[in-house]
């Protein structure tokens, strides 16, 4: 019992943090849009918009998991499963995408450096930091699932 309630406190405590990044995120995304130095051409907008949809539909889906292990019973639902192999694949996919958009925008808005030298930057290169975490998120539903059949064997055993 004690168990349950200390991993209720730590949601609460995750579910403020994760909300307070979202709100974050929002505003400074907000902010870098309708700044006066945003690139307002239509592939960089759509691109920027997309990445930024990604991750904000990562952080909505990492409250609506911390959420549900608050309230429900136990953390080993199907819900949950779900949400865990949603928030992987957008890891998985917001990797490639960084990537295309840094080489777009790179070759959209290139850097002149004077004297004729002109070069297309790529941005920071991430180096496979949203991919890894996004199969080790993976892995955590495969693991999530276990404990729902386990957790279903216990009770049948009952």
């Amino acid at each position: 019992m004690a168990t349950i309630k200390r991993m209720r406190k730590t949601t609460l405590v995750l579910t403020v943090a994760v909300g307070l990044v979202l709100v974050w995120f929002i505003f400074k995304s907000a902010k870098a849009f309708f700044s006066p130095g945003m690139m307002w051409d239509i592939p960089s907008f759509a691109l920027t918009t997309s990445y930024v949809l990604i991750l904000l539909a990562i952080l909505v889906f990492a409250l609506i998991l911390l959420r549900s292990i608050k309230t429900a019973e136990t953390p080993f639902a199907l819900k949950n499963v779900k949400l865990l192999k949603a928030i992987a694949l957008l890891l998985v996919v917001l990797e490639p995408c960084s990537s295309f958009i840094q080489w777009v925008m790179g070759q959209l808005h290139p850097i002149d450096l004077g004297g004729g030298t002109v070069i297309a930057t790529s941005g920071l290169q991430l180096g496979g930091v949203f991919l890894a975490t996004g199969l080790v998120v993976y892995c955590i539903a495969l693991v999530f699932e276990y404990g729902i059949s386990l957790q279903q064997q216990a009770d049948e055993t009952l």
